[in-house]
């Protein structure tokens, strides 16, 4: 499997999960956001939880897909990687702030862990009369 293809798989497993997680709230926004460690309310929270947990990662995971279906083109991939390592940077400031996280150790390791993925599966540039 060559890098872009590596790549790829790394951002539709990416987009996937923003997807699920966007799905998650719109089927239960309180459970989801329990789940997270956070608590909404009224319809000041909500509107907030769902412009980040429905909003603004169903565009991710769009992002994600137009990267996909344009891997050899290494600049979209770039900005889903920018996306996760601003993730990845919240939650170490976090953490120096707050301390280790009890229950999303899972989700900061794992995405500590696509963010060196994509940067290490980074075509170099664009192959010349690549398939998209």
């Amino acid at each position: 499997m060559d890098r872009a293809t590596g790549r790829a798989v790394v951002l539709g497993l990416t987009g996937a999960v923003f997807v699920v997680v966007a799905v998650m709230t719109l089927l239960d926004p309180d459970q989801t956001a329990a789940g997270l460690g956070q608590a909404l309310h009224g319809a000041d929270g909500h509107s907030e939880f769902h412009a980040v947990y429905v909003g603004l990662w169903l565009a991710q995971a769009a992002l994600c897909a137009w990267a996909v279906w344009r891997r050899r083109e290494p600049l979209l991939g770039d900005v889903v990687m920018l996306l996760v390592a601003g993730q990845v940077v919240g939650r170490v400031v976090a953490t120096f702030r707050s301390g280790w996280p009890d229950q999303l150790i899972v989700p900061f390791v794992l995405e500590g862990i696509g963010l060196v993925l994509l940067a290490v599966l980074r075509p170099s540039r664009p192959a010349r009369g690549a398939l998209r």
